[in-house]
């Protein structure tokens, strides 16, 4: 079934270039001299910056409980426990585990050295669903992807303090995702 669904999806989704590299650069620098709406220094400034513990705290505070663990295992519910045990630890006055400056540092780490391919880190775990229809046709399924809990706590955390710069720049006509 693994096999079958892999050579299903490879054959469908065929990373066949539409351009060549030349005129994707072309294309690129084009549609970049066309957007005249700058960034603000402040945001720009902001963009820059390391991932704090603030962004780490912020980001698994909206990760949902109850989610299906990547291929570690781990799931959200051990994040918050952490985090919970270290604020009723602290509250206490008694040592505890920093799960969340761990993970910035981990972070911080990965924004810049990259992620060493031997954690699988970003690795994901294709799973079927079946959508309707004969069970017995791989085209009625859909894939979904696994991501670990650990790795999406980290794009979220991004994407949040890319959510704070994007309204600046994003046409209100272009803005069906954007908060406010």
């Amino acid at each position: 079934m693994a096999k079958l669904t892999r050579d299903y999806h490879e054959s469908i989704q065929q990373d066949v270039p539409a351009c060549t590299p030349e005129e994707r650069e072309h294309t690129t620098i084009e549609a970049l001299d066309n957007i005249h709406t700058p960034l603000p220094a402040r945001l720009h400034t902001n963009l820059q910056l390391q991932i704090t513990e603030t962004d780490v705290a912020d980001a698994l505070a909206l990760c949902q409980s109850g989610r299906a663990a990547g291929i570690n295992g781990l799931i959200y519910e051990l994040w918050k426990a952490l985090q919970s045990r270290f604020l009723n630890h602290t509250s206490n006055h008694k040592p505890a585990f920093n799960i969340i400056q761990t993970l910035t540092w981990i972070y911080n780490d990965i924004e810049l050295n990259g992620v060493s391919p031997s954690t699988e880190f970003a690795t994901g775990w294709l799973c079927p669903l079946y959508k309707k229809k004969d069970k017995r046709e791989i085209s009625n399924y859909r894939p979904i992807t696994l991501l670990n809990s650990d790795y999406k706590i980290f794009t979220k955390a991004l994407s949040l303090k890319l959510a704070k710069s994007a309204p600046s720049v994003i046409h209100t006509n272009q803005a069906g995702f954007i908060p406010g």
